[in-house]
């Protein structure tokens, strides 16, 4: 994923203390998936794809079968598969479907503009289309994804707001340097401070 983007002041070296590792907070070992417990699953479980759907048994070789809210299962998932279900919050970056003039499904690059209170949700996507009250477990799809290196994004400063910048190094950690359009410099920015240019 790419992205592009101001600000004031020298030297500005951001030390924020990275946020819990999302690795972490949905496969944390205390999670202990059980028949009937609402999950994201990756389909097929080689995808870098992640579906809500609910658990519908446990093999005794401990495997998964999963069935999502579009109605299509998943059987002898392994547990890497398996993670906790987070609700989706405003400002989160997705996959939302849409249907081609061939029928063909198109998962397009999204960002959750508001959650409804029906489960519902609103999106935005990247070339600036916006879609109102669609069924977020099935027509939103969770991805693994990072910013890159060179990519244009708007980065937070302290409480002064969004700017421009540019990702200048993306940290082992998970966290990103940036260099604004003004000339100046934040280190260890979290993935939260840091947005697409559309959104």
């Amino acid at each position: 994923i790419d992205v592009k983007g101001s600000k004031r002041d020298k030297a500005r070296k951001g030390k924020n203390k990275p946020k819990e590792d999302m690795i972490e907070k949905l496969w944390h070992p205390s999670f202990n998936p059980k028949v009937g417990d609402t999950v994201e699953a990756r389909y097929n479980g080689k995808h870098n794809e992640w579906y809500k759907g609910r658990i519908t048994k446990i093999t005794k070789k401990g495997l998964y079968n999963v069935k999502y809210d579009d109605d299509d299962t998943d059987v002898g998932l392994e547990r890497i598969s398996i993670r906790r279900y987070v609700p989706l919050k405003k400002g989160e970056i997705v996959r939302s479907k849409v249907i081609d003039k061939n029928g063909k499904d198109l998962w397009v690059l999204s960002a959750i503009t508001k959650v409804n209170d029906d489960g519902t949700v609103n999106v935005k996507h990247f070339d600036g289309e916006k879609l109102e009250s669609i069924p977020a477990g099935i027509f939103v799809q969770r991805f693994d994804w990072r910013y890159q290196k060179g990519s244009r994004v708007k980065a937070k400063w302290k409480d002064h707001g969004w700017f421009k910048a540019l990702v200048a190094k993306v940290n082992s950690d998970g966290t990103y340097d940036v260099d604004f359009d003004d000339g100046d410099f934040r280190s260890s920015a979290d993935k939260s401070d840091i947005k697409f240019t559309w959104i």
